[in-house]
């Protein structure tokens, strides 16, 4: 539905990925999209979420990045209604709660019922805009505050990088929406 200018990458660590079969699909279904596949691993010794992070920030063409995880399903307007907030420069970042839905074992469901139970957590902060934390799983940024913090390249192949960048963020002053 998004028709102004826009590039898809998508990253992948090294070329054994499964993923690449399907991106490599995806990229043919929709040849009229810039759509590009990278290879994360030659950009940053990082490993996962961080050095797909790191490589897309680096190829980017445009100022807003959206990040989202593998797992993560939108609707047509998604992109429209993620870009609008982080155009108010006060807010660094901009964050899309997930809501974990169709577990078929109770593993799954269990895991499923923690995250939902975090997201409703998150609303009193939200409301009052006192929140300094985001769930990493939808992020969009301007690349601007990715470079004032100081990229993401600090952040190396920690665990919990989703809250380490919303305090860098929030750190320099910025709204976390």
């Amino acid at each position: 539905e998004h028709r102004n200018n826009y590039e898809l990458i998508l990253c992948v660590e090294n070329k054994s990925d499964p993923a690449i079969p399907i991106v490599k699909k995806i990229i043919k279904e929709y040849p009229g999209v810039d759509i590009r596949l990278i290879y994360s691993s030659r950009y940053s010794d990082s490993k996962g979420k961080i050095q797909n992070m790191i490589a897309g920030v680096k190829e980017c063409k445009y100022d807003i990045i959206i990040f989202t995880d593998a797992d993560v399903h939108v609707h047509p307007s998604f992109v429209k209604e993620a870009v609008l907030p982080i155009q108010n420069r006060e807010i660094g970042l901009v964050f899309c709660p997930p809501v974990s839905v169709g577990a078929e074992e109770w593993p799954a469901a269990l895991v499923n019922l923690c995250v939902n139970d975090t997201i409703v957590n998150y609303a009193p902060y939200l409301i009052t805009r006192s929140f300094n934390k985001a769930n990493g799983a939808v992020m969009v940024l301007r690349k601007e505050v990715i470079d004032e913090i100081g990229g993401f390249e600090q952040f190396g192949s920690s665990v919990a990088i989703d809250v380490k960048i919303t305090t860098a963020i929030y750190k320099k002053g910025y709204t976390i929406h």
